[in-house]
């Protein structure tokens, strides 16, 4: 935050311009992706303050505009490359992700507007996954830090999140956004059991792997004991037996870390 409240508008003309230092919002959304406990607020205008430090970052990474489609964006992407090379295509797409995913926690955690949450993410991932398998030969100081796997991981762990909110808030789009739960938590442990570095700084390995891993069991958990709302006696045998042992996995891994913590309240939160 001291590079954003380093940031200022300059009287020019009848209008303004905005001076100050660029890396904030990629500074905060690290810190949100690796552990959203960091997040606090600390002065009265934080919002004018982080929509001051946009404006100055959009002028410095010629992001696409703020309402662009993942459609626009991968359509447009492959054209702005042959034009314009990976610096410019890598720094817009940076801002445009990481501008959703800040986009989406503010909605959430200060508005409380969980749909608009669930679609800043399902922005995000849509555009990450396609940019991931569309240049998957692409060494990453070309594409961007943003299409390696521990990043992703990061993101689409805070998507369960946003996807369990919008269940929980909205009566109407509960039964589908349940049945998008299971599919994306089935999904991301799939990838990431088996996947996780031996080798590494602790706080990439928890951070990006295994607390991602350990919320999408908890996720498949959760939408386990959802569904015993409309099971049968014998079905609802299955589905407890499934809740206990998708929930019970990730405690035993984060057993006698730090993070048994974490990852207690995380699986308690959810259910």
């Amino acid at each position: 935050m001291r590079i954003v409240k380093g940031t200022r508008k300059i009287p020019n003309k009848g209008s303004y311009s905005i001076t100050g230092a660029s890396g904030a919002l990629e500074s905060i959304v690290n810190s949100l992706i690796t552990d959203e406990r960091v997040f606090h607020i600390d002065c009265d205008n934080w919002l004018d303050l982080i929509n001051q430090q946009l404006q100055l970052e959009e002028g410095h990474y010629h992001p696409w505009p703020r309402h662009a489609s993942p459609s626009q964006m991968m359509t447009q992407a492959p054209e702005k490359l042959k034009k314009e090379g990976w610096r410019s295509v890598r720094m817009a797409l940076t801002m445009n992700i990481r501008f959703w995913i800040m986009r989406g926690f503010i909605a959430g955690v200060l508005l409380q507007e969980h749909a608009r949450k669930f679609e800043f993410f399902k922005n995000a991932v849509t555009v990450l996954r396609w940019g991931a398998k569309t240049w998957a030969g692409v060494p990453a100081e070309d594409r961007g830090a943003i299409f390696e796997a521990s990043f992703i991981n990061g993101v689409r762990r805070l998507y369960l999140d946003a996807i369990m909110e919008h269940a929980s808030a909205s009566e109407e789009d509960r039964d589908v956004m349940l049945s998008l739960l299971a599919t994306e938590a089935r999904a991301l442990i799939k990838d990431i059991e088996g996947n996780v570095p031996s080798e590494g700084h602790p706080v990439y390995i928890w951070s990006y792997h295994k607390n991602c891993w350990g919320a999408a069991c908890a996720s498949l958990g959760y939408y386990n004991l959802q569904m015993l709302a409309h099971a049968s006696p014998n079905e609802s045998k299955g589905l407890l037996r499934q809740a206990g042992t998708v929930i019970y996995k990730p405690l035993t891994v984060m057993q006698s870390t730090t993070n048994i913590i974490h990852g207690s309240c995380t699986v308690h939160c959810r259910i």
